[in-house]
């Protein structure tokens, strides 16, 4: 079982996994030849054919034809900052920037999206050695989203330009880049200080209250800019923000996604030079929307008829009935996170293996495999749910109609 359990489950969870793995070995086939596995070296070998599938943070990938490996990122850091006439900030904020990223002894890059800065920006900028990238489409969140297609490090730190974020802390969220896939600089918890007026710091701990409380995130801070991503995973997010709630979406959609976040504690400063582009009403109305949206993707709209569905096929009515045996249900697509988290020990069957780690905190059994090509034996589940595109090897791994 080395490599292909869970790598950050305790004892006790390890051997329900293993339980659980066990079973899944047993229902799963060679999508080629249909012969059942064995494991070996971690992955997985066809008794049939001998074709290998191998099996990554616990996820078999049954692709007959998987797609080539990305090459690895050529830097190990881009600091990300997005500027709009911020000259005067940039002055006084590389020279301190500059020997923290020395101090860290990884490969590096400052990444400076303009916004069409009518200032010295861009050239203050590119004379201290940074790259600058001139946005597109106007507005932050869209800057934000440009620059993250062109961050060429494996791990992304976004700041601010105007002196708020001390460059000094960069050393800490360096230091804790491996505890977690999203290290966020916190304002709001023990051994934080945020100096900002009290307006501003009344409608923040306002605005992280609410987004706190109906989407159920564990955080303290979901607004603070200040942060450290793994760039993969930043860039798998589908971040559809229009201004700077944009930072709350990355952060709950990376939580909901099932990656893991930590925070850490920051000081956070006055502005240094010129004036602050927030605007109250904007901010107000597009952080609204970000809460609709957010709730739809945290709760799922159709969840609770999909399991009514999942119960009837199975011919299971009595809630405990069910859960006892739902290891006998295979779900396919896209399916809400809710209707996952109501069927934690189903098995979970995607082509993408991003949907597949966005679910993998509410379901421990994912195999990733075309629809077309089902790696399962004849039979092997009491029931189907399929929330993707019909196909024939639907009904041939289900034992019962499907839902």
């Amino acid at each position: 079982m080395n490599g292909i359990l869970h790598p950050r489950v305790e004892p006790p969870a390890r051997m329900i996994l293993d339980c659980a793995w066990r079973s899944l070995l047993e229902r799963l086939a060679c999508p080629r030849c249909r012969a059942p596995l064995r494991e070996e070296d971690g992955g997985l070998i066809c008794q049939g054919c001998e074709r290998p599938y191998p099996v990554r943070d616990g996820i078999p990938l049954m692709l007959l034809d998987p797609p080539p490996a990305p090459p690895p990122p050529a830097l190990d850091l881009t600091v990300l900052i997005l500027a709009y006439n911020e000259a005067n900030n940039l002055r006084r904020l590389f020279p301190v920037l500059l020997p923290v990223l020395a101090d860290l002894g990884c490969r590096h890059e400052i990444l400076v999206v303009d916004g069409g800065s009518r200032d010295d920006t861009v050239a203050v900028a590119e004379s201290s050695g940074a790259r600058v990238y001139q946005q597109r489409a106007r507005g932050y969140a869209n800057a934000f989203r440009e620059g993250i297609v062109e961050c060429r490090g494996r791990f992304t730190v976004t700041m601010d330009a105007d002196l708020s974020h001390d460059p000094g802390t960069l050393r800490v969220l360096w230091r804790e880049r491996e505890t977690a896939d999203l290290v966020v600089g916190s304002r709001y918890m023990q051994g934080s200080r945020a100096d900002m007026t009290p307006f501003r710091r009344g409608l923040s701990h306002f605005m992280n209250g609410v987004f706190r409380a109906v989407l159920r995130v564990p955080v303290r801070d979901l607004s603070s800019g200040y942060r450290l991503y793994r760039t993969a995973m930043l860039r798998s997010l589908p971040l559809e923000g229009r201004d700077f709630e944009i930072l709350v979406e990355a952060l709950v959609r990376t939580w909901l996604s099932g990656w893991d976040v930590r925070e850490l504690p920051i000081y956070y400063k006055p502005r240094g030079a010129g004036a602050s582009n927030l605007r109250v009403v904007s901010f107000g109305m597009s952080y609204g929307r970000a809460l609709r949206r957010l709730s739809r993707i945290r709760y799922g709209d159709d969840w609770r008829e999909a399991l009514r569905e999942a119960r009837r096929a199975d011919g299971m009515l009595r809630a405990g009935d069910f859960e006892s045996k739902q290891a006998s249900l295979l779900v396919l697509g896209s399916a809400p996170a809710r209707f996952l988290q109501a069927v934690p020990s189903a098995v979970f069957c995607h082509e993408d293996v991003a949907a597949l780690i966005k679910v993998r905190r509410q379901n421990p059994l994912l195999v990733v495999a075309h629809q077309d090509r089902l790696p399962f034996a004849d039979g092997a589940f009491r029931s189907v749910v399929n929330w993707g595109a019909d196909s024939p090897e639907v009904a041939r791994v289900s034992a019962r109609p499907t839902a």
